[in-house]
């Protein structure tokens, strides 16, 4: 598999994959930067480092602590630039490798004891835990694995009799290299399937319109925002005229076609603004939420669609013409105040649809709130 989506979608995974990885990262480079912090403790009783070298090696651990510090810093700042975070956690992790690899070489030119391994854990854990590109870890995996390889063969006569460090570090770069792919791979894969579930779980998957969990969800949120910039909204609701009749007489498979003719009305002829909703309440109950509007142009709205839905012609069995469907619509709008709700604007708009239907169908009645 490719590990880049197209432009549009790639930015929209790297948004909530940087969202999603602030505090496991965070995490991640303050263990680093505490790590090197408190390492000057540990070289006499865990790396029998010679007097000599003490001052050395607290510049070593001196020079990653800030830069790990920083890398903490901007993964969990959400106001930093993605282009600045990721250049500071690249120079923390490039710092990393490069002190690892200068604390292997003191082990090799002297009695400071460093195992290769340590080159080889370090690389890995930061490779997989930290969740970064592939693209970008893998050269520089490569890069490091490959001075530490060459490093602990060049050594070999002086300071050892054996090519096992060189060895094992060769597998830890192919599990490191590995072990990176695998885990853009999927997180790749669990986040566009997330978001197609996600998808579905709003979507009615027969229209294509927004199902009634979603329409409420949207519907709460624009009454919100209407109420807060005193602007009009207009919602609708329209229900076909003799749907059980279609469906009794033809099939559901005919009902079928009939709501999705309808959907794709709903959403090609209104409310193709981003603020516009328009969803399958259930059944043959459609809905539509009209913002920012005038009185004035609603009942070209109402009529426009209306006028649309009567054109669609259904080519069923056994009928020498085409069937013609027509619907029954409400409508009322307001501009919400405190003592408004987004319920009683749908009830007013649903009992104004009945309404209609009582007047004989094919028709819309229009009511302000």
């Amino acid at each position: 598999m490719r590990l880049r989506f197209t432009a549009g979608i790639e930015d929209h995974y790297r948004h909530d994959l940087r969202q999603r990885l602030r505090y496991p990262r965070t995490i991640l480079f303050l263990i680093i930067a505490i790590a090197f912090a408190v390492s000057p403790l540990q070289e006499q009783s865990l790396f029998l480092a010679p007097a000599h070298l003490e001052g050395v090696l607290t510049l070593f651990a001196w020079f990653v602590v800030p830069v790990t510090l920083a890398a903490a810093f901007v993964s969990f700042a959400k106001s930093v630039p993605r282009v600045l975070a990721q250049g500071v956690q690249s120079a923390a992790v490039v710092t990393l490798f490069v002190a690892v690899c200068a604390l292997r070489h003191l082990g090799l030119t002297s009695d400071f004891q460093y195992p290769a391994s340590m080159l080889g854990i370090v690389i890995s854990a930061v490779a997989i835990f930290g969740s970064f590109s592939a693209y970008r870890m893998i050269p520089i995996m490569l890069l490091f694995y490959t001075a530490g390889i060459v490093q602990e063969i060049y050594y070999l006569n002086e300071q050892s009799a054996s090519e096992l460090p060189a060895y094992v570090l060769f597998y830890f770069m192919l599990i490191s290299m590995l072990g990176a792919y695998s885990d853009e791979l999927l997180r790749r894969q669990s986040w566009i399937q997330g978001r197609a579930a996600s998808m579905l779980a709003r979507l009615d998957t027969l229209t294509g319109l927004a199902n009634r969990g979603a329409f409420n969800h949207r519907f709460v949120t624009t009454f919100k925002q209407a109420q807060r910039e005193r602007k009009m909204l207009a919602v609708m609701v329209l229900d076909i005229d003799h749907f059980k009749k279609l469906n009794d007489h033809f099939g559901h498979l005919a009902g079928d076609t009939a709501l999705q003719r309808i959907g794709d009305v709903l959403s090609k002829v209104v409310a193709r603004r981003p603020l516009d909703i328009s969803a399958r309440l259930g059944g043959e109950e459609f809905v539509v939420a009209w913002y920012d509007v005038t009185p004035a142009v609603l009942a070209d709205l109402v009529e426009t669609l209306l006028s649309a839905i009567r054109s669609i012609e259904l080519m069923l069995p056994g009928l020498s013409e085409p069937y013609r469907i027509t619907a029954s619509a409400g409508l009322s709008w307001l501009i919400p105040d405190a003592d408004s709700s987004s319920e009683r604007l749908l009830a007013k708009a649903d009992s104004l649809m009945y309404q209609a239907k009582n007047n004989g169908r094919n028709q819309a009645v229009l009511e302000a709130f």
